[in-house]
């Protein structure tokens, strides 16, 4: 396990954004649009952290 090896990589952080209208913080559907970008960004945080040997 990579992590094990060099227990500083698990510390590395990797960011992704979006940028949207303020009003959409607004719409009932805001919980939705957010799950989105979640689901959007999991298999970018599902592959490292496989990459280190930490548990999907």
């Amino acid at each position: 396990m990579a992590a094990s090896k060099e227990p500083l990589l698990a510390n590395k952080q990797f960011y992704f954004m979006a940028e949207m209208d303020p009003e959409v913080c607004l719409k009932p559907n805001f919980a939705d649009y957010v799950l989105n970008y979640f689901e959007a960004g999991k298999p970018f945080n599902d592959y490292f952290r496989q990459a280190i040997g930490l548990k999907i």
